[in-house]
């Protein structure tokens, strides 16, 4: 784990800010002293706490509220304000252009949105971040309908979302394209359940959307939107970023520098709710060494920790 003095400080600062302005979450860790600790010695709270309250740090009215799906359960909600909002987006464009390497694209293929606009699902919410990234935003159901001559080409979703759309995507279609990128995260577990690998599902995108489309994956939570974590091109390590970072905590909840251990990860953009700082029901499998892409550390997902709720960010309703 490698977190710079930037991240650092500014980080404690946010955690004062959450302090001083949620009286919920100051109830919580009264007791700590925040100048004194580092880091990963700063109170997190369990992510699953969102299914129960909507702390704020905000005299702010919630604009929209996020909501997980609770596949088998309660979901998580998150009062979003719109100054909230706003950051998540600026985020979300600074860490695109870098990882995808593209500022706009000429055509986005999206899955259809949810409309309601108080409530906000994960699939929503993430067809509404990316979508700023194309100058023509479509639907899957129109894919074959246009032409995609000399076109740019941005195809979004889920990761089930983006399977089940390469068995009813026509082999060809994107071959006269300039360039095709593939986005998706999240929805592994609808996946694993068909027995589908890695390596199967990335073999079904090429055969859809061309030998030489460019596939991105990303990782993030609905309850930190906007801070999401891109796997290199290398070795398939998530790395941490100007705005997040990822640390591993083992069944005593001490660090785990090296091997497996619960994601807790921690983030520069929710200013008005404590979501800065979560551990996850998510387990990885940590690296302290250096990445052949040139980076330190990193992660990769082994999946849900057993008998906790299957939450299922990928189900849209």
């Amino acid at each position: 784990m490698v977190i710079g003095d930037s991240f650092r400080s500014d980080f404690i600062n946010l955690t004062k800010h959450h302090f001083a302005e949620c009286g919920f979450y100051r109830n919580l860790f009264s007791h700590q002293d925040i100048d004194v600790l580092a880091v990963d010695q700063i109170p997190y709270i369990p992510v699953d706490l969102f299914k129960y309250f909507s702390p704020s740090s905000s005299i702010l009215k919630p604009s929209v509220e996020l909501k997980s799906s609770g596949t088998l359960g309660r979901p998580s909600r998150v009062p979003l304000t719109r100054e909230d909002s706003l950051r998540q987006i600026k985020a979300l464009r600074q860490l695109f252009q870098k990882y995808v390497n593209e500022t706009v694209f000429d055509l986005g293929f999206f899955p259809a949105p949810n409309h309601r606009q108080e409530v906000m699902t994960a699939s929503t919410a993430a067809v509404r971040g990316f979508s700023q990234f194309a100058r023509n935003e479509l639907l899957y159901d129109d894919i074959g309908k246009i032409s995609l001559d000399g076109k740019n080409v941005l195809v979004f979703g889920f990761t089930a979302d983006i399977y089940e759309l390469c068995g009813r995507t026509e082999p060809g279609l994107f071959d006269n394209a300039s360039n095709v990128v593939v986005l998706f995260g999240g929805g592994w577990k609808r996946l694993e359940s068909k027995r589908v690998s890695e390596a199967q599902f990335c073999q079904s995108v090429r055969n859809s959307f061309g030998e030489k489309a460019v596939i991105k994956e990303y990782y993030g939570l609905i309850e930190q939107v906007g801070s999401i974590y891109f796997k290199c091109t290398v070795e398939g390590r998530f790395h941490g970023n100007i705005f997040c970072h990822a640390i591993g905590r083992d069944e005593n909840l001490n660090i785990v520098q090296s091997g497996v251990g619960l994601i807790q990860t921690m983030s520069l953009v929710p200013h008005d709710y404590p979501g800065h700082n979560l551990l996850t029901g998510d387990l990885g499998i940590f690296f302290d060494d250096l990445c052949s892409c040139g980076q330190t550390g990193g992660f990769l997902i082994q999946g849900r920790l057993p008998k906790l709720q299957v939450r299922g960010c990928s189900d849209a309703n």
